[in-house]
Formats: C-alpha cells, structure tokens, sequence
C-alpha cells in the first residue's frame, strides 16, 4: 500500500475538515498516479474533492455509512461506503474477486490512502510508500502534519516534472523496513 498527503507551505492539511486550495493541475496530478486503483479515504477527503476520482474504487471510510446507501450521485457507482478500517485486509486477501467487481481496477492495482493525518497515520504500518505533495502556497489551516516520516522511512529522489502545477515539492518515502 501507498499513502499520498498534500499539504500547504507549511506542512498542513487542512481547515476546519476541508482542503483550503483547489487546483485542477495538482488534482490531476493525484488524479494520474490514482487512476485505476484502489484509494481509500475519509469522507472528509471525499466531500472535498472537487471532482470523483476516476479510481477503479474509491473506498470512503465514515462512522455512519449506511447515510449513503440509497444516494443516486452518479459518482456513487464505483465508491464504497465503509466503517470497516481493515477493508484493505479483504482487498489485499481477494484481489480477484474484487478485480470482478470492480472492472475498472487494473489488474496490478495498488491501494492508496489519501486524505487526513488520522487516516495516513492508521494505515501507516502497512504501507511501504508515502508520498508528500507540498503546495507552494500556504492557507492557514488548522490540521497540519505532525508524524516525523523519517522514523520508519527513507526518502529517495523523484523526477517528476511540476512546472505546470502549483505543488512545490514532492517526496517519496520508502519504508525502513
């Protein structure tokens, strides 16, 4: 499993539960590396994004799941509602069965966690990449990041190209393990 956070200039998340910048650039960018895979996130993350994700599933982890069981959004149709905190466990244990179900998934799909420090941090033991995407610009928000990645990961160099985009900086960890 991977974990993708992005954050502020100042290495925060986001204000009062919501993602304070809403670049279609830097989306696209998550969008890109997502794409016909697993994301796992809350429903916090969910209701911020601006657009769905074109992931072959997108899990949306809440308390109270079944408030979203009888919605019609059309993004709906590949979005699982969950309270489960371990659906990563079955995933990874039915990779077929789930590649059926959902047909949109690659058929080397990854699991990633997006979202909040509560969720990176919950599933940070089982993943063996994160990835931190900095945004230039700074928003004054009220969560910010505050886990030392260098405890259990090792950063290695990544060449992507971002002068198109407002994400600053991005870092790829790599678990020590």
């Amino acid at each position: 499993m991977e974990a993708i956070l992005v954050m502020d200039g100042n290495n925060e998340l986001s204000k009062k539960g919501i993602i304070p910048w809403n670049s279609t650039k830097d989306l696209h960018f998550l969008y890109t590396i997502t794409k016909r895979n697993v994301v796992i996130m809350s429903i916090h993350t969910y209701n911020s994004l601006p657009n769905p994700f074109e992931s072959g599933l997108i899990i949306v982890l809440d308390n109270h799941p079944e408030l979203y069981l009888d919605s019609k959004h059309p993004s709906y149709c590949n979005t699982l509602f969950t309270n489960n905190f371990n659906i990563h466990k079955s995933i990874l244990r039915y990779r077929e069965k789930y590649r059926q179900f959902y047909p949109a998934l690659s058929s080397n799909f990854k699991i990633y966690i997006i979202g909040c420090e509560k969720i990176c941090n919950q599933y940070l033991d089982s993943c063996n990449v994160m990835w931190v995407l900095q945004n230039k610009n700074c928003f004054s928000c009220d969560n910010t990041y505050k886990y030392i990645l260098e405890k259990q990961f090792k950063e290695v160099d990544v060449d992507m190209k971002l002068e198109e985009t407002n994400i600053q900086k991005i870092t790829k960890y790599v678990h020590n393990f």
